[in-house]
């Protein structure tokens, strides 16, 4: 079964997520980004889908556009910010 993990830049994202049993991390750059995508790879390789908020999404789409060109799992998708 693929796992659903998140991140997101606002804390109380976090919360919720994490209420409806979603992994997420916090970050608030482009590094930090890769470091949570990273992460989550090497926690788990079978990770299915990543959601990242618009915002942080917005500040980190070189990072985001070069990891989808090599990789075609896990599925990465934007969600409006809170």
């Amino acid at each position: 079964m693929k796992k659903v993990y998140a991140i997101s830049d606002n804390l109380d994202d976090i919360i919720g997520l994490g209420l409806a049993e979603i992994s997420a991390q916090l970050a608030e750059t482009p590094d930090e980004v890769g470091s949570a995508i990273e992460s989550i790879l090497n926690t788990d390789p079978n990770a299915g889908l990543i959601i990242i908020t618009a915002s942080l999404a917005a500040r980190s789409e070189e990072l985001l556009a070069d990891f989808r060109a090599r990789n075609k799992l896990p599925l990465i998708t934007v969600i409006p910010n809170a």
